[in-house]
């Protein structure tokens, strides 16, 4: 028996050996990953000698290892209770209320929104970043003006700054009225979660008109149209919210969605931008919650 361990321990100490050897590369200097695969190829545990094995007990124990390792330890420690950290960033947001996504759909889809209708071209198909300034001006001004006056015009942009403050700022047209809205989101909210704030509180403040007119909203989002378009695939509370609202006023009226380029001189798109840059920038504290897509 202490002749067989004699010889292991020989024939172990060869290989690695050998394996050292195979390693000094270019005068000994330090080798990187690629000459370390590289040099890995001429050492296999099949290569080690069967007979040396024989009659030894060769296993390892690994407890000790496992437990020096802090990834398995936490791992083997782990539960769902898991509290955050003191110093964690999303203590607070956690703490507070996350609003929860719907499983459900809002709508059924028998139903449909029939009398809303989405248009994310102009009267022709344009790229914003292709087009000149003044020629999108031209395709756009052309498009509102086939609109019908005495419709309800609704511009929306949301606005997000350098300091992650967040705004949403509507500007409606109704005849003669004008109404401004400015409203401060959750501090570093996506500027797609403000655009849906925008849409929501101008169609809240266009449910409250007593007369029955079509609505034509405008918005230089179209990520934002086509996820209300999608609506059946819609699950956040904003988007929740925004189709319950055409639901309702689509018993009565039409409501068309239409992009328009931004930062192209349209007054309404203009200063729905300035409404929304003064709502990022208010020092209120804003009472609506992060949601889940905006953590993850």
């Amino acid at each position: 028996m202490q002749s067989t361990a004699l010889q292991l321990l020989l024939d172990l100490e060869n290989y690695v050996v050998r394996w050292t050897n195979t390693l000094r590369i270019d005068g000994g200097k330090r080798v990187g990953k690629d000459e370390m695969c590289s040099a890995s190829q001429g050492f296999r545990l099949s290569d080690f000698p069967r007979s040396s094995l024989s009659g030894c007990d060769v296993s390892v124990d690994c407890s000790t290892r496992r437990n020096r390792n802090p990834t398995s330890k936490f791992l083997r420690s782990w539960s769902s209770h898991q509290r955050l950290k003191r110093g964690s960033t999303f203590r607070h947001v956690v703490a507070s209320s996350i609003e929860h996504h719907s499983l459900s759909q809002i709508i059924d889809p028998s139903e449909n929104l029939d009398g809303v209708y989405v248009h994310v071209d102009l009267s022709i198909q344009v790229s914003k970043q292709k087009e000149l300034p003044c020629y999108l001006k031209q395709l756009s001004l052309e498009r509102i003006n086939i609109f019908p006056k005495d419709a309800v015009h609704m511009y929306t942009d949301g606005s997000k700054l350098r300091s992650e403050c967040s705004g949403s700022g509507i500007y409606i047209i109704f005849r003669d009225q004008e109404i401004e809205i400015k409203r401060k989101n959750p501090d570093s909210g996506s500027v797609f979660r403000s655009e849906l704030v925008a849409i929501r509180e101008g169609l809240n403040s266009i449910e409250s008109l007593p007369q029955l007119h079509d609505i034509w909203i405008f918005s230089n989002s179209r990520i934002n149209i086509q996820y209300l378009a999608n609506w059946h695939n819609v699950r956040d509370r904003r988007g929740t919210d925004i189709l319950k609202i055409l639901k309702r006023l689509s018993l009565s009226r039409q409501i068309h969605f239409q992009w328009i380029p931004s930062h192209v001189n349209i007054a309404g798109n203009e200063i729905a931008y300035s409404l929304a840059r003064a709502g990022a920038g208010k020092t209120t504290t804003p009472a609506a919650p992060l949601t889940y897509l905006e953590l993850f």
